[in-house]
């Protein structure tokens, strides 16, 4: 029969086993996630877009301005060549020429503004790809990190494993039977400590002699209220 001390030495190498194991899944569902990262390349994608948004309306706008400045040109010759001599044809020429000019004025203005929204466009995306940049160093980093600890509890799993095993055997089936009942019976704990008295596991404080029977060791004691086997502590 094995002693409440091997049976807590099984399950402090049982929860160990489990702990990595819940590690390693962890790390799993970490490994390859980068919601920061896919964020990070969707704004810089954004800022390009809207970059090349800009530049084609600046571009449209400075095409309207030259047309138009060709135009003004034209019409100014034309009022200045004095081939119109009547005075209502000339004044109709020269309200053309005003109009013209009060169109190319704002759309000069307009050319400017989309000459600094560009400005704007520019130091954006040049923000956005100095973010994604960080942001790719950062994942990287993170990936390196998690697969380096994935190593480690793999060797971790290995020796625990090992150790379970060997406990495992060496321990009676009877025992077997009994610690698995309890611990799965018992939220994975099938030995509790008894320590000043109480029940480590739920608390419950032990009458005098069933705590003396636990420290005196010579028989098996399990704690009225949890139902656990009890390891003096």
């Amino acid at each position: 029969m094995s002693t409440v001390a091997e049976l807590w030495a099984l399950q402090t190498t049982d929860l160990a086993v489990e702990a990595v194991r819940q590690r390693l899944t962890e790390l799993e569902k970490q490994l390859g996630e980068r919601a920061e990262l896919t964020a990070a390349r969707a704004a810089t994608a954004e800022a390009q877009t809207e970059l090349e948004s800009g530049r084609a309306a600046q571009q449209k706008l400075d095409r309207q301005v030259k047309d138009l400045a060709a135009q003004v040109r034209a019409a100014e010759r034309d009022l200045m060549s004095g081939r119109v001599r009547n005075p209502r044809e000339l004044e109709s020429m020269e309200a053309n020429v005003a109009a013209l000019r009060r169109r190319r004025s704002t759309l000069e203005g307009e050319a400017l503004e989309a000459m600094l929204e560009l400005d704007r466009c520019e130091a954006q995306l040049a923000a956005r790809q100095s973010q994604q940049a960080s942001a790719e160093a950062t994942h990287q980093a993170r990936q390196e990190a998690i697969k380096r600890e994935a190593g480690q509890r793999l060797a971790e799993l290995k020796t625990l494993s090992a150790r379970l095993s060997q406990q495992w055997e060496a321990t009676p089936p009877a025992d077997r039977d009994l610690y698995k009942s309890l611990r799965s019976r018992k939220g994975g704990r099938a030995v509790a400590r008894e320590q000043g008295g109480a029940c480590q596991a739920c608390g419950l404080m032990l009458a005098t002699g069933v705590a003396q029977a636990v420290r005196v060791g010579g028989q098996r004691v399990f704690c009225p209220g949890c139902g656990r086997l009890l390891l003096a502590g």
